[in-house]
C-alpha cells in the first residue's frame, strides 16, 4: 500500500489509485471520520490539507479557505479539476514559511512515510501559535480479519505482513499524541472510528496478499489455493480496522 501511495505517479496504476481514493471516501465510516477531522479545524483559515489526494476534502473545507498539497502530479491534476488550489510538494518538506497558516490537516498520509515524527514536525512548523493540527490514520495494530474455510495461521501471517510490510508506518498513529506533546502541541481530541468490511473486494487488495507476500509469509501453494477458493466464495468474512483522528493546538 505504501508502495502505491508513497509514490502514486510511479505506481502501476495511478488512475486506479485516484479512483480508489474517491470510492473509499464515499463509505459511511470513512465519510464520518473525514467530516469530524474537518470539524476539528474549527473556523481556521487559511488551512493546508497535506496529502490532499484527489481534492475531495479541500472542496469540503472550501476552495477559498483551503489549499491542497500532494506529491503526486496525477492527484494534483484531479484536485484541480474539482476546483481546488493545489501545490505539488512533499509532506516532509513543505514550501511554506514558519508560522504561516492557521490550520493544517493530514489524512492517511503519515502512515506512508518512513519518519512520521519528522513529517509531523513539518506540519507543526508551518502553524501559527494557537492554531490547530488534525491528523488521521488507520491503526494497523487494530486490524482483524476473519474468513471461514481459511486456516488461522494464514490469517495471522497476513495480518502481520500487512502491519509490517504493507505500510511504512502502519502503527504510528498510536504514538501521535505523545509526539505532538513533544512538539509543544496540546492534544485536544483523540477519537476513533471503526471500519468493518464484508466484501473482500473492498479490503485494500486483500485477495492478492498471499501471492504478493508469498515469500515473506512462507505461503505454500496449498495455502494459496485454499485462499483463492475462499476468495471466490467468501463465507462469514469480516475485515475490521480502527481509524484514529488526533487534533492538537500549537502552544507557541
Amino acid at each position: 500500500m505504501s508502495e502505491t501511495y508513497g509514490d502514486v505517479d510511479s505506481s502501476s496504476d495511478p488512475a486506479g489509485a485516484v479512483a480508489w481514493q474517491e470510492r473509499m471516501a464515499r463509505w459511511p465510516a470513512i465519510a464520518a471520520y473525514k467530516r469530524r477531522s474537518c470539524e476539528l479545524l474549527g473556523n481556521a483559515a487559511p488551512v493546508i490539507d497535506v496529502g490532499c489526494g484527489p481534492g475531495d476534502d479541500v472542496v469540503a473545507l472550501g476552495v477559498r479557505r483551503c489549499v491542497g498539497v500532494d506529491h503526486s502530479h496525477v492527484m494534483c491534476a484531479r484536485a484541480a479539476e474539482r476546483g481546488a488550489v493545489v501545490v505539488r510538494a512533499d509532506a516532509e518538506t513543505l514550501p511554506l514559511a514558519d508560522r504561516s497558516v492557521s490550520g493544517v490537516r493530514a489524512d492517511r498520509v503519515l502512515q506512508h512515510v518512513a519518519a512520521p515524527r519528522s513529517a509531523l514536525g513539518e506540519l507543526v512548523r508551518i502553524l501559527r501559535p494557537g492554531s490547530r493540527v488534525v491528523i488521521a490514520d488507520p491503526d494497523q495494530s487494530s486490524l482483524t480479519i476473519h474468513l471461514a474455510d481459511v486456516r488461522p495461521s494464514v490469517l495471522t501471517r497476513l495480518i502481520r505482513l500487512r502491519r509490517e510490510i504493507g505500510y511504512r508506518s502502519g502503527q504510528w498513529i498510536a504514538r501521535a499524541p505523545s509526539m505532538l506533546q513533544d512538539l509543544d502541541v496540546e492534544v485536544i481530541a483523540v477519537e476513533t472510528f471503526a471500519l468493518t468490511l464484508d466484501d473482500p473486494a473492498d479490503a485494500f487488495g486483500l485477495p492478492a496478499w498471499p501471492v504478493i507476500w508469498k515469500q515473506q509469509g512462507g505461503f505454500t501453494d496449498e495455502e494459496i489455493s485454499e485462499w483463492n477458493t475462499a476468495m471466490n466464495h467468501p463465507a462469514d468474512f469480516t475485515y475490521g480496522v480502527t481509524f484514529v483522528v488526533v487534533a492538537g493546538l500549537k502552544r507557541s
